[in-house]
């Protein structure tokens, strides 16, 4: 099971939820109606439209662009190696379907980032979402694209589309090579941990379990003594 940007956040709170054989995806409303929107939105801006019409009325993309500064692609799929520090590149609009991957890889994904520096991350609803410069899913999708493109600098923001089809105010930060190189050394050491927990359920170990709810609301494990004991009360 390929690790993804999106599970960062989780996997860096307990490994070990990367570990265990992974059950099916159970989608939310609310996420159904994201990818909706996603897949709304992302084409619409590569054709460079101003807005975008889906059932529930009209959004203003003129923002985006703003952020984005210059054209842009949609689903732009990566596979980050933290051991090499290196990036290939997958394909556009893959639906997460990365291929093969090393045990030190994370398959990473950019909503929206142009031939240069800049990439965007879209979010729709109203769970809160940490902003860009803390934000463990837009760091991994920074040093995947600076390692891709060879560059020193990525300008990410993150768009937050609330339920009344709003832009909140879009956040952005500019990852120096600092950070980026501080960023990397996270991820390798987080593949470090997710791997030694691989190992210990190989040899019909049970791995440290760290449960909270930012950690198990997504989390697909399965076999997780933890998870099922938070089911069970």
């Amino acid at each position: 099971m390929v690790v993804t940007a999106s599970a960062i956040e989780r996997i860096t709170l307990c490994a070990a939820s990367a570990a265990f054989p992974q059950g099916e995806d159970v989608s939310s409303g609310a996420a159904s109606r994201g990818t909706k929107l996603h897949n709304l939105i992302t084409p619409a801006i590569e054709r460079g439209e101003t807005v975008a019409e889906c059932e529930e009325g009209e959004i203003d993309l003129q923002p985006l662009h703003e952020a984005l500064g210059a054209p842009a692609k949609g689903e732009m799929a990566l596979v980050y190696d933290t051991e090499l520090r290196t990036a290939r590149f997958v394909g556009h609009y893959i639906d997460r379907n990365y291929g093969e991957a090393n045990p030190m890889e994370i398959g990473v994904t950019s909503d929206l980032s142009t031939d240069a520096d800049t990439l965007v991350e879209i979010k729709t609803g109203s769970i809160p979402v940490p902003p860009p410069d803390s934000n463990p899913q837009i760091k991994t999708q920074a040093v995947a694209l600076s390692s891709f493109r060879r560059l020193t600098s990525v300008k990410a923001s993150l768009a937050v589309l609330d339920n009344k089809l709003k832009w909140k105010p879009i956040e952005t930060v500019e990852f120096d090579a600092l950070d980026l190189g501080w960023i990397a050394d996270d991820l390798r050491a987080l593949m470090i941990r997710v791997n030694q927990a691989r190992d210990q359920v190989a040899r019909g170990e049970t791995p440290d379990t760290r449960p909270s709810w930012t950690a198990c609301r997504w989390c697909r494990a399965i076999n997780c003594p933890s998870r099922w004991e938070r089911k069970s009360k």
